[in-house]
């Protein structure tokens, strides 16, 4: 049930994400983008999240900024609620744990990605931040509560000659 719940939270994220953004950082340091999104969602900062967010999507912004505000409301408050991953959010102590880099999927992003770690939620469950690169940055997607062992799957360093 819990692996259920924290799958529809992702969905969720995600889908609030693909509504929500404004655009790219441009960042080529995936903990600097990972460090930024953390800061902005524990201080309820919309405009700094969005401005980490991928860049293919801030149509619907400029679509619907109403409906977009009210999104990224529900997400900051899904964000603060949901345990243990919204606790960790807020009880971060800004240390990174590192970052592992994974193939592109091309199921929403073509672009590599990234996952940076900033806690340990359990032993089967740890925390992370998502990103995807796109346009010459690093971008915000999620949060994520992968295993430890899924992680650790991913590369220590940019498997990519031409990209990030």
């Amino acid at each position: 049930m819990n692996a259920l719940r924290r799958s529809n939270n992702r969905l969720f994220f995600l889908g609030v994400l693909l509504v929500l953004s404004a655009g790219c950082s441009n960042a080529s340091n995936p903990e600097d983008v990972a460090r930024r999104a953390l800061h902005a969602i524990q201080a309820d900062d919309a405009e700094a999240l969005t401005a980490l967010a991928p860049r293919r999507v801030q149509r619907n912004v400029e679509e619907s900024p109403q409906q977009a505000q009210k999104e990224l409301a529900r997400a900051f408050e899904q964000w603060r609620w949901a345990k243990p991953l919204g606790m960790e959010v807020q009880s971060w102590d800004g240390n990174l744990r590192g970052v592992r880099y994974f193939e592109p999927e091309g199921i929403l992003y073509s672009g590599p990605r990234a996952q940076v770690k900033f806690d340990d939620l359990s032993d089967e469950e740890i925390a992370v931040v998502s990103l995807v690169w796109e346009q010459g940055g690093w971008c915000f997607v999620d949060l994520h509560s992968p295993t430890p062992e899924m992680w650790e799957r991913g590369a220590t360093t940019v498997p990519w000659p031409d990209e990030p």
